[in-house]
């Protein structure tokens, strides 16, 4: 017996490693309440159905007018059994537009989510790896789930962000480094070391190590000043 089941798909997400920039092929944990999710071949994640969205999943000439688009936000879960990189949470708002806007995907393309490198990252043979940890001033107790970002001025070099694990401790990856750089003045030898500039921010609403952190929500809040970070 052959069952047909035409379904219109939600959109897909994209999970990509925020040191290489590829895509994570192997399996991830992602879980969100009132969603309904497929890997398939090729590593994305299908969004099949949405809670308060089915009539949106029958119709194929064009998506129903209502709700608008990202109107209808949903909390995902995501965590690599690998431990290569860092979970996270991350915030989902459908139903996707049926054209691209600026700074926006469409329907069409994925939602692309970043995953931070954790401790256990392993780099390639020519990336500069920076292992810190956080502690608070006053009784040195690690700090969880702190944001890292890296700046430096070495011309190529491209860094990603890191979060602090429950024991304070972060990877910092920086790619795009020639092995050998210039050293400073007209006399200076050649040298492998670089100067590089760390900031660290700490969110009070995930500063508990059993809260799973959005680092686009911390990245968020600090630059609008919110209370607790």
């Amino acid at each position: 017996m052959n069952e047909l089941d035409d379904r219109r798909v939600l959109g897909a997400l994209e999970f990509f490693s925020a040191a290489s920039g590829a895509r994570l092929r192997s399996p991830l944990q992602v879980h969100g309440a009132g969603l309904e999710l497929q890997r398939n071949a090729g590593g994305l994640y299908v969004i099949r159905q949405a809670a308060g969205l089915q009539h949106h999943g029958i119709e194929f000439f064009a998506a129903p007018d209502t709700p608008a688009a990202e109107t209808q936000s949903f909390e995902l879960e995501v965590r690599d059994p690998q431990r290569a990189h860092a979970a996270r949470r991350l915030s989902l708002r459908l139903p996707r537009p049926s054209q691209a806007t600026p700074g926006n995907t469409s329907l069409l393309e994925p939602v692309r989510v970043p995953l931070l490198p954790a401790r256990s990252f392993r780099g390639g043979p020519d990336w500069a790896l920076l292992h810190a940890r956080v502690l608070r001033s006053d009784d040195h107790r690690p700090v969880a789930n702190a944001l890292l970002s890296l700046q430096t001025q070495v011309g190529g070099a491209r860094s990603c962000d890191a979060l602090t694990d429950g024991d304070g401790e972060a990877l910092l990856c920086v790619t795009g480094v020639a092995p050998v750089l210039p050293g400073e003045g007209a006399n200076a030898a050649l040298s492998r070391e670089f100067t590089a500039q760390v900031t660290v921010v700490v969110d009070s609403e995930v500063a508990d190590p059993a809260a799973l952190p959005d680092p686009d929500r911390i990245a968020s809040r600090r630059t609008a000043g919110a209370a607790g970070v």
